[in-house]
């Protein structure tokens, strides 16, 4: 299995990172791709994945880290661009990037709008896949990605409507705490992600886990009616 969505830099995994790796190892997960959330976030996943060979890496500008002034938005993401443009041999992706229109994020749609795209600019230059937030914004994720006939990307824990999702050439990743895309989509468009240390499927008071994506396994063979070992290959594979 691989985890194709977690935040193994977090200060919860900052003590036990050995042991949350050993677990996820025995649980059956073979890699885990750590996202970054910016520019310093992105330099601890850089060491980690050199010093880790479970752990593959993803540089880049989570919506939620957006500055909410135009320079200094710009400025970050000129950053986050030069790590990834210095580091491409080392990693398998761009994210977290993408965008965020819950009324927490102080940054306006419009400047969110203008970093991602800027970030798929580069993923489009560099080959790399993009890994997409975009709690509700999915549509608008979706049109800014389409804009980009060669682009790769997966949408994590979308929570737009399947109609959004159904007829793209995205992937979507499936957290334990389940997602409303599994009837609505081949299992060639999906793959696994614990999005840890949140998702978590009992709630936002438990620390969620790698060795957790077992439990997406389970809830897609169920929603599917497949066998686990299918769900398995196949979602390494995508």
């Amino acid at each position: 299995m691989i985890d194709c969505h977690a935040h193994l830099t977090s200060e919860v995994f900052r003590i036990n990172l050995d042991e949350v790796l050993a677990r996820s190892a025995m649980a059956g997960v073979e890699k885990i791709v750590a996202v970054s959330e910016d520019p310093d976030d992105a330099k601890s996943v850089l060491q980690m994945v050199k010093e880790r060979s479970e752990v593959l890496g993803c540089v880049g500008l989570h919506p939620e880290n957006v500055p909410a002034d135009a320079w200094s938005a710009e400025d970050t993401t000129d950053k986050v661009l030069k790590l990834l443009e210095d580091n491409k041999e080392w990693l398998v992706g761009v994210g977290e990037v993408g965008l965020d229109f819950t009324k927490h994020v102080e940054a306006s749609r419009e400047l969110q709008t203008r970093c991602f795209e800027r970030q798929i600019e580069k993923a489009v230059a560099l080959n790399l896949p993009l890994n997409v937030h975009s709690r509700q914004a999915g549509h608008y994720a979706i049109q800014s990605l389409q804009k980009h006939c060669t682009v790769t990307a997966l949408l994590h824990a979308f929570d737009g409507k399947p109609s959004y999702a159904k007829g793209t050439s995205f992937f979507y990743s499936v957290p334990a705490c389940g997602s409303r895309l599994i009837p609505h989509l081949p299992l060639s468009s999906l793959v696994l992600e614990s999005d840890s240390p949140a998702l978590h499927p009992e709630g936002k008071e438990h620390v969620n886990f790698p060795e957790n994506i077992s439990i997406s396994v389970n809830l897609i063979a169920a929603g599917k009616d497949i066998p686990n070992e299918q769900v398995v290959k196949e979602t390494t594979a995508n």
